[in-house]
């Protein structure tokens, strides 16, 4: 009943626990975001970012900071120690921007400090297209107003963010010749408008026994109202209205990106979850709200939801319960087979359930999420949670055997082996503690599996020494009725057994005689399988297939939105159509609303994202389909394509934005950096494997500068700061204020009429009012030249640098940067100037580096604890060397499959030193049972051998056969543990069949050399 409360309480919590895609990761960055208009990059970086970064770079647990200086903005990133309370750090990064407040310039906006989060990706997207609106320009508009309200208010979603489209907005376009007749300015237009856009309080005065409030009502109530706004008086005092010097229309925001949905102009909608959110459960919130819009605007409107982050989710999630149970039955078969009766497969089958619901009590009151790591470890555990009972079990019948009452020998049998299989589960926590405490990417990543795979050992163990007895002292009838002796098949497998046993005894009395005959070879195949290291791959997170991939375009610096436009309508027409396509969503050019989400400068109308998510009925990988069509889309020559698959599910989370090569090219002059990155991508981009190669300053902004007459400016009594904020809001517009009609708010904007700025003479043409009654034109306190800019300026550290990014395809990614490595071994740079790698080969050496840590600790455990469980410094040594036999099949695996060497296959490595290890120790524990019982060295050690033969084979057979399902990638998410399962069965396979051998042989060299023999 105690196992059946617990059962209850496993299901219980399994209900209420959360499902994500991957385990909540507390990501220890900040990034400080300061606005400052009107700012060209040098000067944001020298006046804005550089005070910034030497002030918190003082704030301790920094270990990287790197900035970021655009066009009017300066982004600063701080990235901490994994293990940095990130509330703390913040508020220590605010006490440090305010003690720099005052040395900030005074127009600078307050800097904003924003933590890092993760799932700051969209996690839905909604396409919109126009139904049977007025006119389909008003389409964004329309659901700003009317549907935005219904998506913001699903519980979870945090921020609803639009992209495509018009936006709709008042224009108020002045004429410059008639704004100068009336001896206005802009500045003086932008402060009429805006204080007449007002309502103020008045006060109150009592009428009755009442206070009553009076109010002066000012705000625009249509277009009319803002034509009427006063904005001076002639010399005979008649007032001068707006319309008198502007025309005032709705119109228009200027685009600088749309969207396309198969071919089709739209609206996108994507959505962002609060954090600590059930992806699922946001999903079904918006989907319901989705039903909602459809009956309120269907007519209006028509909607398809073109991403849903949850689909894979609960896909991942089915096929990992999916394989769990597949794991299961093969497992119980196994046992089935080797033990050829009913009853004893049954009864351990009793430690799945119980051991794996168990997790899920301390997954809930941890607040471990079921999601792919956390699962995965059950997956995984699953073969491993039967050793312990089946070493019982096995002990069990060898007294039954001898005739020994089912009660006794079960309480006997279960006393023999309970230190034994103790020290192995033991072992097996032991591996994983070094990981769990870990403070890095690694541990934060891996630490749910190994949370799962403790726990569910930990809890087979007690079942093993409790219930797995309990059960077999029972007379089962209706179990041991079942006969299965008469059956061909299994008196084969009997047979097959037996020779088996004769086989494996012949062979190991040979290699007792002659241990050279064994060491040469098996010496001879770990050589080999260690020169064969340098040909495995090697990358950062196994690749999951999630159906998507996207077609990034660049063309030329300054390239319009309608020309990028056209090239995206190429591409498109040979995508749309395609086998296995479902959606095809366009994003040409960029939408203000995104740029500080993305944080990136690498933003403009030269720019093109094509994203493919194909269906799930597909019969190729995503990776297999951009390949194909890498080779037969053409566009024009001046624009370079290349393909993003997205594959990399955790690196995207863990290294937001990096590419899988990045090279931070370090120096402080701009040009040398320019230039060097010119000739460094020029180098490499002729390596094969190396795709859509770019460098942070090979877009150079095309510019007119506008240099000003310090005589002829102090003359006219003008400042630098007016003529430059003047500038501005003739060419570009400024939002003056907003019309409120109803629900809606609309921008009103301010600027001159397009043939009033239009060329660069017509510019130069721009009246400035001087004083009273006189005015000039800009070409006489100025000089206008063409010239060039940096779009953005990177630092890390007190180094500029210039980053160089690409992807890898068609070629293994391991080669790709040997050669790399290779290049830049033989690349002198100038003093002063360096390259530091980042990217994915960054992400790879320093979890490679925490993992041989985590590695060499775990020996060093295990090597403690079967040392102070068998009372001896030297027989432990014995045991760890079925450690190097893992090489032997482990290294040849993953060539053989195509699988890299990374994160999930390295832990499996560190899994296997735990199992292989225990059956080591497992033969030391018989070879120490016989030689009480009086048996001669030789034949003690034979004799033992025999028996842990056939629970070594079912231990290891059980682990394989239960991870088989995840090694073939059944289904979508297990690819993630694919590589983990290949390894460890591989390994399993070489080091059970050879250790089965050298340890015995080296046992008995041991003890002959004790017994001075």
């Amino acid at each position: 009943m105690f196992y059946l409360g617990v059962i209850l309480m496993g299901l219980i919590s399994f209900r209420d626990l959360k499902v994500n895609l991957i385990p909540d990761i507390e990501y220890p960055r900040v990034t400080v975001v300061t606005l400052y208009s009107n700012s060209a990059p040098e000067e944001i970086e020298n006046l804005i970012t550089k005070p910034i970064s030497e002030a918190v770079g003082t704030v301790g647990s920094i270990q990287k900071i790197q900035s970021e200086s655009l066009e009017g903005i300066s982004l600063v990133t701080l990235q901490f120690s994994w293990g940095t309370n990130i509330d703390f750090a913040v508020m220590e990064v605010r006490e440090k921007l305010d003690l720099i407040r005052g040395t900030l310039p005074q127009d600078a906006g307050r800097s904003v400090v924003t933590r890092f989060d993760p799932n700051q990706s969209a996690f839905m997207e909604i396409v919109f297209f126009a139904k049977e609106l007025g006119n389909e320009q008003d389409l964004r508009h329309f659901l700003r107003n009317e549907v935005k309200v219904f998506l913001e208010r699903a519980d979870g979603v945090a921020m609803v963010q639009f992209s495509g489209g018009h936006k709709k907005e008042v224009q108020v376009d002045v004429d410059a010749q008639s704004l100068s007749a009336h001896r206005l300015t802009l500045p003086e237009l932008r402060e009429a408008i805006s204080s007449a856009n007002l309502n103020f309080p008045a006060g109150h005065i009592t009428v009755g026994s009442r206070d009553v409030l009076i109010r002066s009502l000012g705000e625009y109530n249509s277009i009319e109202d803002i034509k009427r706004t006063i904005v001076s008086r002639n010399q005979q005092g008649t007032p001068v209205f707006l319309s008198s010097v502007a025309n005032v229309h709705a119109g228009y925001a200027e685009r600088s990106g749309m969207a396309r949905y198969n071919g089709r102009e739209c609206v996108i909608v994507s959505l962002y979850k609060e954090a600590g959110k059930n992806t699922i459960d946001v999903s079904q919130n918006v989907r319901a709200e989705m039903e909602t819009i459809r009956k309120q605007f269907g007519r209006e409107v028509e909607a398809d939801i073109v991403y849903d982050e949850s689909n894979f989710i609960s896909m991942a999630i089915r096929n990992l319960l999916r394989e769990i149970i597949a794991g299961a039955i093969l497992a119980f078969m196994a046992l089935f087979i080797i033990l050829r009766n009913l009853r004893n497969p049954m009864i351990l089958l009793t430690i799945l359930p119980t051991s794996v619901i168990a997790t899920f009590i301390p997954m809930y009151f941890y607040d471990v999420s079921l999601n792919m790591m956390s699962l995965g470890g059950l997956e995984l555990g699953i073969g491993m949670l039967l050793e312990s009972g089946n070493v019982v079990m096995m002990s069990i019948e060898r007294y039954v055997a001898t005739g020994m009452p089912a009660r006794e020998a079960a309480l006997k049998g279960a006393n023999e082996v309970a230190g034994s299989v103790t020290s192995a589960v033991l072992t097996l926590v032991v591996v994983f503690l070094p990981i769990v405490f870990l403070k890095s990417v690694v541990g934060v990543v891996f630490a749910e599996m190994a949370l799962t795979i403790t726990v569910s050992t930990l809890v087979s163990l007690i079942v093993a020494l409790t219930l797995i007895p309990t059960l077999s002292s029972l007379n089962l009838p209706w179990l041991t009725r079942v006969k299965l002796d008469k059956y061909a098949f299994i008196k084969k497998i009997a047979e097959f057994e037996h020779r088996l046993d004769g086989a494996y005894e012949r062979r190991l009395q040979h290699f007792l005689n002659h241990p050279r005959h064994l060491f040469i070879p098996v010496g001879t195949l770990f050589v080999v399988s260690c020169c064969l290291f340098p040909f495995v791959q090697r990358s950062f997170i196994p690749r999951v297939d999630t159906g998507e991939f996207a077609i990034n375009l660049r063309a030329t610096k300054g390239t319009s939105l309608a020309a990028m436009s056209e090239v995206v309508e190429v591409v498109e027409k040979q995508v749309i159509g395609k086998k296995h396509i479902q959606h095809v969503l366009s994003r040409v050019g960029y939408d203000e609303e995104e740029v500080l989400t993305t944080r990136s400068s690498d933003v403009g109308t030269h720019l093109a994202q094509i994203r493919v998510i194909m269906s799930d009925d597909r019969g190729n990988t995503a990776r297999e389909l951009a390949a194909e069509l890498e080779k037969q889309i053409k566009v024009r020559d001046d624009v370079d394509v290349y393909f993003v698959v997205k594959s990399d599910v955790m690196s995207g989370i863990l290294s937001p934005g990096s590419r899988a090569i990045s090279l931070d090219l370090a120096g402080d002059d701009l040009s040398t950096l320019q230039e060097l990155g010119r000739k460094i991508k020029g180098d490499l981009g002729k390596f094969p494997g190396i795709t859509g190669m770019v460098t942070s300053m090979e877009d150079e902004a095309r510019e007119f500068h506008v240099t000003f007459d310090e005589g002829h400016t102090a003359g006219a009594n003008l400042s630098h700061s007016y003529l430059a904020d003047y500038l501005k809001t003739a060419i570009r517009g400024s939002v003056v204020t907003e019309l409120h009609l109803a629900d809606e708010e609309i921008d009103i904007r301010l600027r001159f009429r397009e043939e009033d700025r239009k060329t660069v003479e017509r510019v130069m043409e721009i009246p400035l009012r001087t004083g009273e009654s006189g005015s000039v034109f800009l070409s006489q306190l100025a000089d206008l030249k063409p010239g060039k800019g940096y779009t953005s300026i990177l630092r890390s550290g007190a180094s500029r640098i210039n980053r160089i990014t690409a992807d890898i395809s068609g070629k293994d990614s391991t080669a790709v940067y040997n050669d790399i490595e290779r290049y830049l071994a033989k690349t002198t740079l100038p003093e002063g100037y360096r390259i530091v790698h980042g990217g994915e080969q960054e992400n790879i050496s320093k979890s490679f580096r925490e993992l041989l840590l985590a590695f060499g600790l775990s020996i060093v455990l295990i090597y403690m604890l079967l040392a102070s469980h068998f009372e001896s410094l030297v027989q432990p040594f014995i045991m760890l060397g079925t450690i190097p036999m893992i090489v032997i099949g482990v290294f040849p695996a993953l060539i053989l499959t195509g699988k890299s060497l990374n994160d999930s296959s390295f832990t499996g490595i560190i899994l296997l030193v735990g199992i292989v290890v225990d059956n080591a120790a497992l033969l030391y524990e018989y070879i120490q049972l016989l030689k009480e019982e009086g048996y001669q060295l030789r034949e003690n050690i034979v004799n033992a051998s025999k028996l842990v033969l056939r629970p070594i084979i079912m231990n290891n057979g059980i682990t394989i056969l239960g991870m088989i399902p995840v090694a073939l990638e059944i289904g979508k998410g297990s690819e993630f543990q694919s590589p983990l399962a290949i390894t460890v069965i591989s390994g399993l396979l070489a080091s059970a069949i050879i250790s089965l051998f050298v340890i015995p042989v080296l046992f008995h060299l041991r003890m002959r050399k004790q017994a001075g023999l």
